[in-house]
């Protein structure tokens, strides 16, 4: 129809609808449904970077993306039959090859015979909202990455695994939790710094990856920790998995030029099934299992026990108990005379810290060392021993009766840097000169010492005091391993000594210990003598210093200065 024949107002819609079309800033177009554009607003000159004149009359197939192609296949056919697609986000084509997200309404134009002869397309750039979805989506990634997975190891996170826990439905059976806590992991960040300290936790990381079936997870639940979820492998899974660790932690490994020896202590825990709070109740389980298998040693493993519950209770109150005796008089210092094989003149005294708690009355120091070591009470704990000792024997030295002081370290207190700076400050603080102490360190400490603790010995024997290795004999140590560290004496065990009289043969052991210390110039007591008959053995083999209850029980400081002669002159 032509324009002119309208009535008046038809025609000024028209020119109206036409002015809209112009000034719209959405994209307004018609095309046929072979996709050949008819008409072209500025808005879609704007939208696609192309002007009408290079558009109207070409196919608009050169603004859809070869991935978009099936989509406006569908959109012809739905408005082809007469319906309308409205609000379809998608994307279309720049003139410089650009992609542009669009939300586009697409409507059928029908001819006078009612039927479908143009499309007519209104498109909006979205692209702006496009970019903050995809802004906001990446950002929520990033945020479950990091709730979801520990950046450094890879591994799952703590609240991975606990939702894996909890999720776990009634069909699933013998669920396990293995925890493994890295042993000494203090040493690889002092000694070799954190990057070392990374790498051992990142090559840990992968190790137990490597052990793992699909549908295990991993997850690092703390600073040095690791946990192993399983489920549906059968009861025995989580030994079998402390055993695959331990065997591939058993040569040493090259990190950063260095060899490591790496070793974790492991709890495992099952629950033959679902039941409420089960991460809660496995994590604690196999925590209440790898602190047993940290206590008993090196790179070891434990499967929890009921009987642990007692055992960590009992604990608990020692440590609680043990913090609030801290810095009052519930502590004090005993000290054993060690005497001269021969004439049995004091000549040294070993300090022993003493504890007596105003209800549970004395209570024995293997219950409360070990507990100090494990807690880490027994840096401020050795400490306060070394330094009231230091004072203590100074003092006696002072009023004409000298005597060497014997101190117990821990290997703790050995593994802390600052621990030969704590030495040299006792001993000036006191005025006791450094040859007049000696340190004794166990001989389960000497075997797992690493280089930390040599060059920690090193330095403490540059200071000038001597170093005896403690319960020597029992099992974890050699003289040649001595031999390679400054040590000034040797204490053979009594469990050595105690075979020394009345079994034929049994001072062979402590004979061969004495003239093999003697060959490295090393200096030798025998611990625990009880018995005249061991005394009068030692002495015939060669013996140095005795000590035991035969010759004197540890007595308090005052009793001690009773019993040394005064020297004059001294």
């Amino acid at each position: 129809m032509d324009a002119s024949a309208l009535p008046a107002d038809a025609l000024a819609a028209a020119e109206d609808l036409a002015a809209i079309v112009r000034a719209s800033p959405d994209a307004m177009y018609t095309t046929r449904l072979d996709r050949t554009v008819l008409t072209w607003n500025r808005g879609a000159e704007r939208l696609y970077g192309r002007p009408a004149a290079e558009v109207i009359g070409r196919s608009f197939d050169a603004m859809i993306p070869g991935e978009r192609a099936a989509e406006v296949e569908w959109i012809i056919t739905e408005v082809s039959q007469g319906r309308w697609v409205e609000g379809l986000e998608t994307q279309r084509r720049r003139a410089d090859g650009s992609l542009v997200d669009l939300s586009v309404t697409v409507a059928p134009i029908f001819d006078a015979r009612g039927r479908v002869d143009r499309v007519a397309s209104v498109a909006g750039d979205i692209t702006a909202l496009k970019n903050s979805q995809r802004e906001l989506a990446e950002s929520l990634r990033q945020l479950r990455e990091l709730v979801y997975r520990d950046p450094l190891t890879r591994a799952g996170s703590r609240t991975l695994l606990i939702e894996n826990l909890e999720s776990l439905r009634g069909g699933a059976r013998d669920i396990t939790v293995l925890t493994a806590d890295v042993d000494d992991f203090q040493y690889f960040n002092n000694t070799f710094g954190h990057q070392t300290g990374d790498s051992v936790l990142m090559f840990l990381a992968d190790l137990f990856r490597g052990l793992l079936a699909d549908d295990e997870i991993l997850a690092r639940i703390g600073g040095d920790e690791f946990a192993i979820m399983s489920h549906d492998h059968g009861p025995d899974r989580g030994a079998g998995l402390a055993r695959a660790i331990q065997a591939a932690l058993a040569e040493p490994v090259v990190l950063g030029g260095h060899r490591h020896t790496i070793g974790v202590g492991m709890g495992v825990a099952t629950a033959s099934r679902p039941l409420p709070g089960l991460a809660d109740f496995l994590l604690r389980r196999a925590d209440l299992a790898q602190f047993e298998a940290k206590s008993a040693g090196h790179c070891l493993w434990r499967a929890y026990d009921a009987d642990m519950e007692a055992g960590f209770a009992a604990r608990t109150t020692v440590e609680e108990r043990l913090r609030a005796a801290e810095g009052t008089d519930q502590l004090s210092l005993v000290y054993q005379p060690i005497c001269d094989a021969h004439t049995g003149e004091i000549l040294e005294v070993e300090a022993l810290m003493r504890w007596r708690h105003p209800e549970a009355g004395q209570v024995s120091p293997a219950e409360f060392i070990p507990v100090a070591e494990q807690c880490g009470l027994i840096l401020p704990l050795g400490a306060w021993a070394l330094k009231t000792a230091c004072r203590d024997i100074a003092g006696l030295g002072r009023r004409g009766r000298p005597v060497r002081l014997n101190v117990n370290v821990s290997p703790r207190q050995l593994a802390d840097p600052g621990f030969s700076a704590v030495v040299a400050g006792a001993l000036i603080a006191s005025g006791l000169p450094a040859e007049r102490l000696t340190l004794e360190i166990t001989e389960g400490a000497i075997a797992a010492s690493n280089q930390t603790i040599a060059a920690e010995l090193e330095e403490l024997r540059r200071l000038g005091v001597g170093l005896a290795v403690d319960d020597f004999g029992t099992g974890h140590s050699s003289l040649a391993r001595l031999h390679a560290l400054p040590f000034t004496t040797v204490k053979v065990d009594k469990s050595l000594v105690d075979g020394v009289a009345g079994v034929r043969g049994g001072d062979v052991i402590v004979h061969a210990v004495i003239g093999m210390a003697h060959g490295l110039g090393l200096l030798v007591v025998a611990e625990g003598v009880e018995h005249q008959e061991q005394l009068d053995r030692l002495r015939e083999i060669g013996g140095d210093l005795i000590q035991g209850f035969l010759l004197h029980r540890p007595m308090p400081l005052a009793e001690l200065a009773e019993r040394l002669p005064a020297q004059a002159g001294v």
